[in-house]
Parts: structure tokens; sequence; C-alpha cells
């Protein structure tokens, strides 16, 4: 449904939004061997999107999501919670949260506010946005902007930033990318540029620039091996006072998927991270350290796999694992979609950890998660 379906965009007010979004309840189950209390909690997610066109060449966005959390699991991890929800590391202070009680709390968060001119070869948009550079599968050393936590499966839109993107296209498969995020400290700015082209059938990127602290290099493709999809990404992180030190650091990963013709598909990725610390146990380090571009996974070496079908109209299957074989840690991640009717969806979904806790390989913890959305 949309808040201008009677009008067309030449007709409506520019003032009148295309208008959507969505509602979620999720339930939350969590279960530690180790543990005697598995606390619960229930999640209630309203998001809305507005889009104006002001004119054929200028049009704004402004999107949000409202989140109330309730129950043990809360408890449990207060009042660190809070404050991590409060966070917002963009130029603007967008993120609140209005209530917060110990098994109770609110929070709002504006993820999007950004104006868009676009004319003939030029795209300016300014305000906060999502610049996504990623490329490949599960993991995204190109993706400098906007980093995302590929376990955070009920954030789909995934963060913005506060930013400034200018895009010139040459040709209708190359085009020159210019970008900053905006903050009042330099050091935690990001400027950098992309250059993206296609080359015998692959699309292949070009990035440079500075990102926080750092200098950064990276490259990135996709294309094709006969009928399984390639794609990989490659960036290099060194600190722009120490330029001459040994202290960079790299992450790259690749990528290949393939579809059967009786619906099944599948997808392998690889991760190799040369700033991983693997002295601590890993469960610890996926919890406690900030994920960035140039620490995407706390493992030095990391293999991902995937496979799913629809398996009627109305549902679909997925099953996915990660594997890091000198951190010894394993992730399992099934999850089934059922379409109830039009616009309304069920979702199961799990999450298992596993791994070497002090030092035997046992289950660590488990997320069970059922959650309920309607879109409008």
């Amino acid at each position: 449904m949309s808040g201008s379906s009677a009008l067309s965009q030449s007709e409506q007010s520019p003032w009148i939004p295309d208008f959507n979004g969505y509602m979620k309840v999720m339930d939350i189950y969590t279960y530690s061997p180790d543990l005697n209390q598995n606390p619960k909690s229930t999640l209630f997610h309203n998001r809305l999107n507005f889009k104006w066109y002001f004119s054929n060449t200028l049009t704004g966005r402004v999107e949000g999501r409202s989140r109330f959390f309730i129950g043990e699991g809360i408890e449990a991890q207060q009042p660190l919670f809070g404050k991590l929800l409060e966070q917002d590391n963009g130029l603007v202070d967008l993120s609140f949260v209005p209530y917060e009680r110990d098994f109770m709390l609110a929070h709002i968060n504006i993820d999007r506010l950004w104006l868009e001119y676009v004319k003939g070869d030029w795209n300016i948009k300014a305000g906060r946005q999502r610049i996504n550079w990623g490329i490949n599968i599960t993991w995204n050393p190109n993706d400098i902007f906007n980093t995302y936590d590929f376990l955070d499966f009920d954030y789909e839109e995934r963060p913005g930033n506060d930013a400034v993107k200018v895009t010139k296209y040459l040709s209708d498969l190359s085009f020159i990318e210019v970008a900053t995020s905006l903050n009042e400290n330099l050091e935690k700015m990001v400027i950098a540029g992309k250059y993206q082209m296609n080359n015998q059938g692959y699309d292949v990127q070009f990035l440079g620039g500075k990102f926080l602290e750092d200098i950064v290099v990276g490259t990135g493709w996709a294309g094709n091996i006969k009928d399984a999809g390639f794609k990989g990404e490659l960036s290099y992180f060194h600190p722009y006072e120490d330029i001459y030190g040994s202290s960079g650091v790299y992450n790259f990963s690749t990528s290949s998927d393939y579809s059967f013709e009786n619906g099944w598909f599948v997808n392998a990725t690889y991760l190799f991270n040369s700033n991983a610390n693997e002295k601590l146990p890993f469960i610890l380090l996926l919890e406690l350290v900030e994920q960035s571009p140039k620490n995407l996974y706390p493992a030095k070496h990391t293999f991902a796999a995937g496979t799913g079908k629809q398996l009627s109209p109305l549902s679909t299957f997925s099953f996915s694992s990660v594997y890091s074989p000198k951190a010894k840690a394993l992730i399992l991640l099934p999850a089934i979609t059922l379409s109830i009717e039009e616009n309304f969806d069920f979702d199961f979904i799990a999450q298992s950890f596993f791994g070497e806790y002090p030092v035997k390989f046992k289950n660590i913890t488990n997320g069970i998660y059922l959650r309920l959305k309607v879109s409008f």
C-alpha cells in the first residue's frame, strides 16, 4: 500500500510522500547449556519509510524504526544494552532511548534522512544514507562506510551514515563515485573514491582514500565462471601516521554461488582477516570486538557455506554454517519462512554457536527467533 497510490508522481503534491513500512513481533528464546537461566524476550518492531518527489531532479527520503524490547533477555543485558542502542556515530544524533527499565526498553532510530539530486550523468546525495560498496556474500571488505553484522538478520535495511556522495556516470557500465562521511572529528571520517567498470563480463571496482586514521586501497569483482557466480573483495589499511611501518592490515573475501534447475541454490565464502586476534576464546571476541572493514570477523581464516530452496509458492528454507578452523568455532544458521498471505510472513530462525570454552569444544549458546511480519 502506498500513500500516493491514487495519484501519479506528476499529479501529486511534492509535499505528499510515498509511504510504506512494516510491523514485526519477534519472540526470542536463548539457551546456554552451562547456564541455569535461559532468558526470553519479545521485540516489537515498527518501520516507516517516506519518500518525496519534489521535482524531476530532486527527491528526499526519511526512514526510521521504533523498537520496544521486553523480557528477561533484556534485563540480563542492562544497563549496557540501552547505552549501546543510544550510541549514534553520525554528525547528528538520531538514536534515542526514551523509555528504559530493568526489563523494558524503547528505542527510536532514524537511519535514512537524505536529499538526492539527479541530472544527466550526475547524481548527488547528501544526508544519512547507506553507501554500499560491497559486492561479496557475507563479508564485504570494500564496504568501508557502512559495515554490517551478517548475524543481525532483523535489520534488512542495514545501517546508514551521515555523508555526501557524488556519482558521475561515464557509460552504461562504468562510473566514478566520491564520498565523505560527516563528523566533527577528522579522525572519525571516511573520505574515499571508487571507479567501477565492466571488463569481459566482470564488474570490477577500485577504491582508495582515508578510513578513519588509515589510508585504504581496495578492489572487488563480480562475474561468472560458466554458470556459477564468482565474487571477491580485498581492502588494505595502513596508518597514515606510520606510512613506512609494518602495521598495515588487510581483509580478503571471495565467494561462489550456483542455482540448480530443481530450485536449490548453494553458496560458499572464504574470509581472510590479517587483523584477527585468536588468543582469546572465540565467543568472547565475537561479543567484544567491534566489527569494522578492518576486522570483519574475529578469526584469521573463516569459511561459510549455505543452501536453500523455495519449497512451495508460500515457503522457503535455508541453512548456513560458518566455521573457523584455527579458532575451532562453528555457527549453524537454519531458517524457514512461511508466507501466510500477501504481505504477512512468519519466520523461524535459529543461531547455534559452538567453540572451545574454555578448552573443550561444545555448544556454547543458542538463539531461537519466532517472527511475524506485516508489510504495508
